[in-house]
C-alpha cells in the first residue's frame, strides 16, 4: 500500500518514527519533507536507499510532486487550523483516494505542560520551552508550580545566564556552529517586545498587575495567569498551584496538550512545600547545569510505573517508542495493511516508480 507522510519540520522525531513505521509494516513510503528541516529524515531516507530498500518510493519538499499518487493512507502532523487547507490540496492534486477512501492519521496536539516545584529544574524547563523554537508539540507552553513566578524568576534568570554562558551565541547573520541549545530566534535576531504582539501583551500584564518575565532579549515571555487565551508563540503561561490547577488546565486545553512533564515530584499536597528545594546561596552557573543533569536518574526512578507524567529532562529527548497524541503509528498501520515482509523481498518492493523523486 502507498503511504504518504507529510512531515513537520519542528517535529523530527515524529517524522522519523513515521518513516520507520511505514517500512516495518511492509508498505511503500512517500514523504513530503518540510522546507524548514529537510535534513534529518532526508538523510535517513538516503541511507535506506543506499541499503537497497525498494519500499522508499518517492520524496520531495513540494506537495505538488505527489499529484496523482492516490495514496492509501496519509500520516499528517500539524495544527488543527492547517488540516482543512492540507486536505483540500490533497484532493485537488488527486494525491488521495475517494473510493476506496484514503485513511488518515492526523496528530494535532500543540503544546505540553510542565509541573515544576524545584528551582534546580529551571535549566531543564528552559530547554523544554526553547528547543525547536518552542514550536514542537512537546514544547512547554504552560507551567504549573507551587511557586509564584516572582519567586521562581531568579532561578530562570540564572538558568538563562547559564545557557548563554555555555553556548556561544553567533552574531546576526553568522553561520551556525551546529549547536542547538539556543534557538535560532534567540541567537540570530532581535526580538524586542517593544514591537509586535508581545508589546500589547506586556502592556496588558502591567495594567492588570500580572507578574511577567522576559528572557533571551524578549524572545520569550513568562506571564502568571490562568487565562489560557494568552497562550501564543513565545509566551509561557505560569499558573501557581497544584493538582487542582493542573486538572483545570487539562480540561480547558482538552485535545491541545501533548504531554505533561514533571521534575519528579508528586502533585498531591505539593503546595506549601516549595521551600524544600531552594537554590543555595553562592551556587555557580555550572553547578546549576550539573545539578539538573545529575538528577536525571532520580527523576526516572520517581516516575517508574506512572503513565500520566513524563520526566521533564526528556521533554525534547523522547524515547524512540514515544507515541505522538498517544497513537502508535506502527500499530495503526498494522490494523489495515498487509503482513510484514523482509525489506528487499519481492512482495514488499515498489512495482513502479512515481514522479515524487528525491530532490536532494
Amino acid at each position: 500500500m502507498k503511504i504518504l507522510c507529510l512531515h513537520a519540520g519542528n517535529l523530527p522525531m515524529v517524522g522519523l518514527q513515521d518513516v520507520v513505521a511505514v517500512l516495518l509494516s511492509g508498505n511503500r513510503y512517500f514523504g513530503k519533507f518540510s522546507r524548514n528541516d529537510p535534513w534529518l529524515i532526508a538523510s535517513f531516507v538516503d541511507v535506506c536507499r543506499e541499503r537497497g530498500l525498494p519500499e522508499v518510493c518517492g520524496c520531495s519538499t513540494e506537495l505538488g510532486s505527489f499529484s496523482g499518487l492516490r495514496a492509501d493512507a496519509v500520516l499528517f502532523t500539524g495544527s488543527d487550523k492547517t488540516v482543512p487547507a492540507v486536505m483540500d490540496e490533497l484532493f485537488r492534486l488527486k494525491a488521495v483516494n475517494t473510493k476506496p477512501k484514503t485513511r488518515y492519521l492526523i496528530r494535532t496536539a500543540q503544546l505540553s505542560v510542565a509541573i515544576v516545584r524545584k528551582k534546580q529544574s529551571a535549566w531543564e524547563l528552559l530547554e523544554a520551552v526553547t528547543r525547536y523554537d518552542g514550536r514542537g508539540c512537546r514544547s512547554v507552553g504552560v507551567v504549573v508550580s507551587p511557586y509564584s513566578l516572582d519567586k521562581y524568576a531568579g532561578a530562570l534568570r540564572m538558568a538563562e545566564a547559564c545557557r548563554k554562558e555555555k553556548v556561544s551565541v553567533p552574531e546576526p547573520g553568522a553561520e551556525s556552529d551546529g549547536n542547538d541549545h539556543v534557538p535560532e530566534s534567540v541567537a540570530g535576531r532581535s526580538a524586542d517586545t517593544n514591537n509586535g504582539p508581545k508589546k500589547y501583551l506586556h502592556a496588558y500584564a502591567v495594567a492588570a498587575g500580572l507578574p511577567s518575565l522576559q528572557l533571551f532579549d524578549g524572545r520569550w515571555m513568562f506571564i502568571e495567569s490562568d487565562d489560557t487565551g494568552l497562550i501564543r508563540e513565545g509566551v509561557v503561561l505560569w499558573i501557581k498551584g497544584g493538582e487542582e490547577e493542573l486538572g483545570k488546565v487539562q480540561n480547558r486545553l482538552s485535545g491541545r496538550i501533548q504531554s505533561v512533564f514533571t521534575d519528579g515530584t508528586e502533585m498531591e499536597g505539593v503546595e506549601g512545600k516549595a521551600g524544600e528545594a531552594e537554590i543555595a546561596e553562592g551556587t555557580e552557573l555550572a553547578d546549576l547545569a550539573g545539578d539538573a543533569e545529575s538528577a536525571d536518574e532520580s527523576v526516572e526512578a520517581a516516575l517508574a510505573g506512572d503513565d500520566d507524567f513524563e520526566s521533564l529532562n526528556k521533554a525534547q529527548r523522547p524515547e524512540f517508542d514515544w507515541s505522538p497524541d498517544g497513537l502508535d503509528t506502527l500499530q495503526w498501520l498494522a490494523g489495515f495493511t498487509k503482513p510484514f515482509f523482509l525489506p528487499g523481498s519481492r512482495e514488499a518492493g515498489c512495482r513502479k516508480s512515481h514522479p515524487g523523486k528525491s530532490q536532494s
